[in-house]
């Protein structure tokens, strides 16, 4: 540390012997600089609200905008479709209560998020990652609760604080989450208890999406959430309205925020690329509308 030695003067301005006493640059600075001291610094913004859905679902758009998304007891939907890649949720239905047990809720959770792709350039690999949370267990963890497929290696079943990479599609598993790597996107998958629950699933899974630059426009992606990374517009759809007591039963279907209705997003299994605007068989670059255009896009 840089130091330099400064005399204490005596009331008479006299300056003893002896009484040097060392002290840093930055002391100095504040002691005798003739500038006031900076500023405080300014907050800092708060933390973004992550891409993707949470709770029973609520979805936050990459544009902005909220909508909720109730879905079909036990359908499968495509939140995201890109080229060579899509992410398929399952909803079920559950009842549960909020606001210390004063209302009830009839509503629904996602369950299991299926990550689908065709890997390794030339080679056209089938990979599959799929997180299942009735696969958790009290402690909200477990064992294969994450489990996919990479082309001729077979099927795999992943443990806790382990990664398993196929070609570019990297799956990493921790406590009670998971992260999916693949091509300039990332999914993440966290699960969770059901807290006041009724009936229905004991876990609910929460999901999230995040592009490098880059990726949206590359790929132009569609889904339920994929769509809303083509442009910064704010996308605001219905919003169920939850009271502080009583009984509600949820219906919002992300309606005004999504093109089309939710039933378009359907798809037939956990494994199926083919809705109505499927991105998956599309070529990186080709405009939505060519690629659905296409014969036979998608694969069941």
């Amino acid at each position: 540390m840089l130091a330099v030695a400064v005399h204490t003067p005596l009331h008479d301005g006299a300056v003893p012997l002896g009484s040097n006493r060392r002290i840093n640059l930055a002391e100095a600075a504040v002691c005798y600089s003739d500038s006031p001291p900076p500023p405080p610094l300014p907050n800092p913004p708060p933390p973004a609200t992550p891409v993707g859905a949470e709770q029973d679902p609520h979805i936050a758009f990459a544009g902005g905008g909220r909508a909720d998304f109730r879905g079909h007891d036990g359908s499968y939907y495509a939140f995201l479709s890109a080229p060579g890649a899509q992410v398929n949720v399952k909803t079920e239905d559950a009842t549960f209560k909020l606001h210390d047990a004063r209302l009830v809720v009839d509503g629904s959770f996602i369950t299991e998020v299926h990550v689908i792709a065709v890997v390794g350039g030339w080679k056209k690999k089938a990979f599959t990652s799929s997180f299942w949370g009735a696969a958790l267990n009290e402690f909200n963890t477990g064992h294969g609760f994450v489990n996919g497929s990479c082309g001729y290696h077979g099927g795999f079943a992943m443990l806790v604080a382990h990664s398993r990479r196929c070609e570019e599609a990297v799956t990493r598993v921790k406590y009670s989450s998971a992260t999916i790597s693949l091509r300039g996107w990332q999914i993440a998958i966290r699960g969770n208890h059901v807290y006041g629950r009724v009936s229905g699933p004991t876990h609910r899974l929460d999901v999230s999406f995040a592009a490098s630059s880059g990726a949206a426009s590359r790929d132009a992606p569609h889904g339920l959430v994929g769509q809303s990374f083509l442009s910064e517009k704010r996308r605001s759809g219905k919003l169920d309205a939850y009271p502080a007591s009583g009984r509600i039963a949820t219906s919002a279907q992300a309606e005004g925020a999504i093109e089309g209705s939710a039933a378009m997003y359907e798809v037939a299994s956990s494994h199926a690329t083919r809705f109505a605007f499927s991105r998956f068989d599309a070529e990186p670059g080709l405009e939505p509308d060519e690629a659905r255009s296409a014969p036979g896009a998608g694969i069941m």
